[in-house]
């Protein structure tokens, strides 16, 4: 999702970017939350919640709570405090010598975290 969301703010910023399938009021703030590309301020414009609408028994009640979910932080982010890009590449200024490179690195190669178990 982050990649799409990442390649349309680049190449096509006038289209809006929506999310469907499997999406309820449990999920979507996840969703939005982790689609975001800090380094371009790409995100997640909406989600389609067809079926959390037409389940609810008032629909307009829990329409407000998707929005409001929705625009919230997950409930995983007990403290955040977000940095502008500009102020992320500040931070990282003290490694300049770095910067270009892990820069070309996250283009290229996802970072990948791998867990095992030894038995």
């Amino acid at each position: 999702m982050r990649d799409i969301v990442e390649y349309v703010a680049k190449n096509a910023p006038h289209i809006k970017t929506v999310a469907i399938g499997g999406l309820n009021a449990t999920n979507i703030a996840r969703v939005r939350y982790q689609s975001e590309t800090p380094f371009i301020n790409a995100k997640l414009d909406g989600v389609a919640v067809v079926s959390a609408l037409m389940a609810a028994s008032d629909p307009l009640a829990a329409a407000k709570h998707l929005k409001e979910t929705f625009q919230s932080l997950p409930t995983f982010i007990t403290q955040q405090h977000r940095l502008e890009p500009e102020q992320l590449k500040g931070l990282i200024s003290i490694y300049s010598p770095l910067y270009p490179i892990l820069e070309a690195i996250r283009k290229e190669t996802p970072l990948v975290h791998h867990l095992t178990n030894d038995v």
